[in-house]
């Protein structure tokens, strides 16, 4: 049985390191999406990338520099926790919000989440409620649950009962493990 597992290891070594070699050339050629990828790897060591920050912020860099939503958001995370990079929770709410005018739905969460927490300048719950209904509407859990408990609480919001079961039950649907418990 060793003999034929060792070999499949090997042979998934292998693959791996080729992965990693085809996106870095697709990220070099400027495929936002292969610069993105790599980025990811490196961020959470995966397919045989050693864990990496630095280079996880130079890969989202380029990929947000392309027009990836996901890598502004992803890089503007990196900042928030002064991972790779130094922590600078102003420059991470400018890449949340580069990100959320890109579409991306987590850069549109977290740029609320900054706002609710008072990480980018001031605290500003109408701001963050702002930025997690437009994450709540592109399919964002998070967003809806924290928009949701935003209303519950009356925080930027008109404290509404009805509107915050209605955006908890949504994210519950979203997201069971996030909001269905609690």
């Amino acid at each position: 049985m060793k003999k034929i597992f060792l070999p499949l290891i090997a042979a998934s070594a292998l693959l791996n390191g080729a992965d990693l070699d085809a996106l870095q050339k697709g990220c070099d050629d400027g495929n936002r999406a292969s610069c993105y990828e790599l980025g990811v790897l490196y961020d959470n060591a995966r397919e045989g990338a050693a864990q990496d920050y630095q280079k996880a912020a130079e890969l989202y860099s380029k990929a947000c520099e392309l027009g990836n939503g996901a890598g502004c958001s992803n890089l503007g995370f990196l900042y928030d926790n002064g991972s790779g990079v130094a922590q600078d929770s102003k420059k991470a709410a400018q890449l949340y919000a580069k990100a959320c005018d890109m579409g991306d739905e987590a850069g549109c969460s977290n740029l609320g989440f900054a706002y609710a927490n008072g990480r980018c300048a001031r605290q500003d719950y109408a701001k963050a409620s702002e930025f997690y209904a437009k994450a709540c509407d592109m399919g964002n859990g998070g967003g809806c649950y924290n928009l949701g408990n935003l209303y519950a609480q009356g925080l930027g919001v008109k404290e509404d009962k009805n509107a915050a079961e209605k955006y908890l039950k949504k994210a519950c649907d979203m997201e069971p493990e996030l909001a269905c418990d609690r």
